[in-house]
């Protein structure tokens, strides 16, 4: 086992193969496979975090109804558009 430091000081731990060593050559069609399946996971997480921060943006800026009328049903309810809700917190999160 061979352990590596990312620009973050945190140490990563990563089982390299005696065969991958110090290997010099074409990168093998297992390599891009591996490389390819991280890259989707992290545009899947990127994806998820940038839609966490859209909805928190629109949520701040009082926008946020869009996002609650795709997830709700009544259409007939009202939509309060003023900052009470966002000072409330905000004050209780400071007490």
């Amino acid at each position: 086992m061979e352990t590596m430091d990312n620009t973050g000081g945190v140490r990563l731990h990563e089982v390299v193969p005696a065969s991958e060593k110090g290997r010099i050559g074409p990168i093998g069609r297992e390599q891009v496979r591996r490389a390819e399946r991280t890259l989707k996971e992290y545009k899947v997480g990127k994806a998820n975090l940038e839609r966490r921060i859209i909805d928190n943006e629109q949520w701040y800026k009082m926008q946020h109804w869009e996002q609650i009328r795709a997830q709700k049903s009544n259409r007939g309810d009202p939509e309060p558009a003023s900052a009470w809700l966002f000072n409330c917190i905000a004050n209780k999160h400071a007490d």
